[in-house]
């Protein structure tokens, strides 16, 4: 929920939050995503991220061989 959603929220029910500051139901709310957990597209970034993170590594480890075997081509020579 944005910034913008809250408060939204607040000025649209002032009675139902009226015992409540704005700092009091931001934190409730807060708790609230908290504890619903990881969501699908929580998922999905997080295996997106290590996909790349994958393909980088290998894309380095793929460097660092052609480095490798240019430098022993070189000490042969």
């Amino acid at each position: 929920m944005t910034k913008t959603e809250l408060n939204t929220l607040w000025k649209d029910y002032p009675y139902e939050f009226k015992e409540m500051t704005l700092h009091e139901f931001k934190l409730l709310v807060s708790w609230r995503m908290r504890l619903r957990g990881i969501t699908k597209w929580d998922e999905f970034q997080e295996e997106f991220i290590e996909d790349l993170r994958q393909s980088h590594n290998d894309h380095l480890l793929g460097l660092g061989i052609q480095a490798d075997e240019k430098l022993m081509q070189r000490e042969d020579s």
